[in-house]
């Protein structure tokens, strides 16, 4: 697995708009994971994670930090074909629910 160092200031970068990060598995996930929820992301409109053999345990993770951190919460999230099973998908739906609850900021997940 590649080094997933260069992925942890991404966030900091308050221009990003889109951004798609290739080959992170379920450990860059919650590594990523990690950086939402402690940046606040303004900028940030798209996080794609397709095609990454994301599993539920990363999946799980990046509902935690979504949660945990609404107002940096990107507007889209894909994370389409990725191994996510309902398990991951329920988790990623109710911590959409929190941030409209919370944030009234709507999130569109993308299975």
């Amino acid at each position: 697995m590649r080094s997933l160092s260069r992925y942890g200031s991404f966030l900091d970068v308050r221009l990003c708009r889109i951004i798609y990060v290739p080959y992170i598995y379920s450990a860059g996930a919650i590594y990523l994971s990690r950086g939402l929820k402690e940046h606040q992301n303004e900028k940030l409109s798209e996080l794609d994670l397709g095609y990454n053999e994301i599993k539920d345990e990363g999946a799980c993770a990046l509902a935690q930090a979504l949660k945990a951190n609404p107002q940096g919460a990107p507007k889209e999230l894909k994370v389409n074909a990725n191994y996510i099973t309902k398990f991951g998908q329920v988790a990623l739906t109710e911590a959409l629910d929190m941030v409209y609850d919370m944030g009234r900021r709507e999130i569109v997940i993308t299975y």
